[in-house]
């Protein structure tokens, strides 16, 4: 639990993908707060943790371009803040999943939720609430003896503060999938920032 004045969220890719995709299928309400979260982060009323893997997670061809030309832009907030995979984070890592392969049965701990869990855990302390839509992701916690609430974003505010906006679809670069008409429902403008908030611990 941080001592922060404003809220701090630790979010891992499933929520940033929920908001790009404009997925409703966890409810319109949950798709809500999570765009309620990004305008006050914007705003530099509250503030995002994640790992740096979260970039190399969310894969260009999956989205239409001005999609995710805002996606990049979302990485610029000054309160965005991404948490490089250094070694600290690395060990905790590697420790994770050998602590799972010893398990009887054995369970395999996935790499990339193993950074999730690693980064969040070295950072906890500054974190109020821990985001996640991917049940592997909460099943990991429980798998390495971490017993943390996992939440979804919850809508908070009862009007929207800023402009709608829509994004123009581009299906002739991906035919592969159908792609979202707007950055979910009720989605609003979004401008970047670019440096990490103060008063930060690695």
């Amino acid at each position: 639990m941080s001592s922060s004045p404003i809220p701090r969220y630790y979010w891992d890719t499933s929520i940033f993908i929920m908001v790009l995709q404009g997925e409703t299928c966890h409810g319109q309400d949950v798709l809500d707060g999570a765009i309620d979260i990004l305008n006050k982060v914007e705003q530099g009323k509250a503030v995002i943790i994640a790992s740096e893997i979260v970039v190399a997670e969310i894969l260009p061809h999956k989205f239409p371009q001005s999609v995710y030309d805002k996606w990049e832009a979302f990485l610029q907030w000054e309160n965005l803040v991404l948490r490089s995979v250094d070694h600290p984070i690395a060990v905790k890592a590697a420790k994770l999943r050998s602590d799972c392969l010893k398990k009887k049965p054995m369970v395999v701990l996935k790499l990339p939720d193993a950074l999730h869990i690693a980064t969040f855990l070295v950072y906890s302390n500054q974190v109020d609430e821990l985001h996640s839509l991917d049940d592997n992701f909460v099943s990991a916690l429980k798998n390495v003896g971490e017993i943390r609430e996992v939440t979804k974003p919850k809508r908070q505010q009862t009007s929207l503060e800023t402009e709608l906006f829509s994004v123009d679809v581009d299906t002739e670069n991906d035919e592969s999938q159908d792609e979202p008409d707007e950055l979910g429902a009720g989605a609003e403008e979004v401008a970047g920032g670019e440096d990490v908030p103060e008063g930060e611990a690695d």
